[in-house]
């Protein structure tokens, strides 16, 4: 599983996860790979899950764009 995504201004604080069913994988850049979802069917939904940690101070404004997943698989 490969991803990608922008914020429109630098984040520091904020928390971001890859998630497919009760899976979850932490994201410590905005773009990388994993193998972590290998075994599980490429059909189940992924989702991207953000969220500020209690200490960080954020805009109000921020926008996460242009994000894109890959999911390379085999039958």
């Amino acid at each position: 599983v490969r991803w990608t995504f922008r914020t429109s201004e630098p984040a520091p604080g904020l928390r971001i996860w890859l998630c497919q069913a009760q899976l979850c994988h932490p994201l410590a850049q905005r773009r990388g790979e994993t193998l972590r979802f290998t075994g599980p069917s490429a059909t189940d939904p992924f989702r991207l899950r953000f969220q500020w940690s209690p200490e960080a101070r954020h805009s109000d404004s921020l926008v996460i764009s242009d994000a894109q997943l890959i999911v390379d698989y085999r039958q």
